[in-house]
């Protein structure tokens, strides 16, 4: 995982976790080959790959707005 600075260390583990099950299984960003690598996200795949595989999961615990700018909603999100 990048940009991990201390003290904000506390949930590594637990991210850790949740990527490598989202990576196994092809969800959210890991579902475009190559779109997350070490120099950053690479758009161009997405806007290729990406509209043929922009599905909604039902079992989403966060939902996202993409605009100007990027916002993320959770179950608790007012």
């Amino acid at each position: 995982m990048a940009y991990i600075y201390q003290p904000n260390t506390r949930y590594v583990n637990q991210f850790t976790a949740i990527q490598k099950q989202a990576q196994q299984n092809g969800i959210g960003i890991w579902v475009i080959e190559n779109y997350a690598q070490e120099d950053g996200f690479h758009t161009e795949l997405m806007e290729s790959k990406g509209k043929e595989n922009n599905q909604v999961s039902d079992g989403c615990l966060i939902k996202g707005n993409i605009g100007s700018e990027k916002i993320y909603h959770t179950q608790n999100s007012p």
